[in-house]
C-alpha cells in the first residue's frame, strides 16, 4: 500500500518499508502505477489526480460537518487520529488544533518558519537571523542573546 500526503511543496509518501519525498513542481503523478491514498491540500493537484483512477482521495471518506469548510485535510485527518489532546503541525503554516472527546473544538493557523522570518526581520535587524532547527529541547535558553 501506498499512502501519500501532499501539501503545497511536496508529495510525501510512505508505504511499508519507507518513506520519501518528491517535489510538487517536478513530479509526474501519472508515473506511478499502483494504488496510492492520499489527502491534498494543493487545489492544482486535487483537480489532476481525480482524473487518475489508481489515486485514491481519502477525504472522501470522512465526514466533513464537525469541520469548518476551510481546514486542510491534513489537519482533519489528525484530528481524527486521537480522542482528546492539542495538535501542533509545523510546515509550510503552523497550525495548532483541539479535539476533546473525540470532537473537533477549534484550532488557529499562524504562518511557518520562512515566512515568521521574514516577520520577524521586519519588525527588527536585530531578528534577523535564522532559526534554529538543531536547539535541544531539554536546554532551553533562560536569557536572551546578547544583540550587541
Amino acid at each position: 500500500m501506498l499512502l501519500c500526503d501532499i501539501g503545497n511543496t511536496s508529495y510525501h509518501f510512505q508505504n511499508s518499508s519507507h518513506d520519501y519525498k518528491e517535489n510538487v513542481d517536478t513530479f509526474k503523478p501519472s508515473s506511478i502505477q499502483e494504488k496510492v491514498y492520499y489527502i491534498c491540500v494543493n487545489p492544482k493537484l486535487i483537480k489532476l489526480l481525480q482524473s487518475l483512477e489508481n489515486w485514491i482521495d481519502l477525504s472522501n471518506f470522512i465526514d466533513m460537518k464537525n469541520y469548518y469548510e476551510s481546514m486542510g485535510i491534513d489537519r482533519i485527518f489528525a484530528c481524527q487520529t486521537i480522542k482528546n489532546g492539542v495538535i501542533i503541525d509545523a510546515g509550510s503554516a503552523i497550525t495548532v488544533d483541539v479535539v476533546n472527546d473525540g470532537v473537533f473544538q477549534g484550532g488557529f493557523i499562524y504562518p511557518g518558519t520562512v515566512e515568521m522570518h521574514e516577520a520577524y526581520k521586519n519588525i527588527s535587524s536585530a531578528l534577523d537571523y535564522p532559526f534554529n532547527y538543531e536547539f535541544d529541547l531539554a536546554v532551553l535558553p533562560k536569557k536572551l542573546p546578547r544583540c550587541y
